[in-house]
C-alpha cells in the first residue's frame, strides 16, 4: 500500500492543478526575458546606433581641429611632467624638456 492510495481524485486533482499553476506562474516571467533577450541580441546592431546617436545629440563630436589642440596640450603636460621627473638626475634635459613643451 503506498500512501496515495487513500487520497481521492479531488484531492490529486486539486494538487496538480495547484502544482500546473505554480509552474505556469514561473514560466511566464521567464518567457518574457527571454524573449526580451532574443529581441535584444537580434537588434543589437540597431540599437547600438540609437545608443550612440543618442549620446551624440547629448555630447556631439568635437572637430578635428579641437581635438588636434587637446592632443597637443595632453603632450605637452606630459613632456613637463617628464622634465620634472628628471629634474634632479639631469638637469639640462629637463631645461630642454621645458623649452620644447613651451615652444608650441
Amino acid at each position: 500500500m503506498s500512501l496515495f492510495t487513500f487520497a481521492s481524485s479531488a484531492d490529486t486533482a486539486s494538487l496538480l492543478q495547484s502544482i500546473v499553476s505554480i509552474a505556469t506562474a514561473l514560466a511566464w516571467p521567464v518567457l518574457g526575458v527571454s524573449i526580451i533577450a532574443v529581441l535584444g541580441f537580434l537588434f543589437k546592431p540597431l540599437l547600438r546606433g540609437v545608443w550612440r546617436v543618442m549620446l551624440l545629440q547629448v555630447k556631439p563630436r568635437r572637430t578635428l581641429e579641437q581635438r588636434i589642440a587637446d592632443n597637443k596640450v595632453l603632450g605637452r603636460e606630459q613632456v613637463r611632467r617628464f622634465a620634472s621627473d628628471h629634474e634632479g638626475s639631469h638637469p639640462n634635459l629637463a631645461a630642454e624638456l621645458r623649452l620644447l613643451a613651451g615652444s608650441n
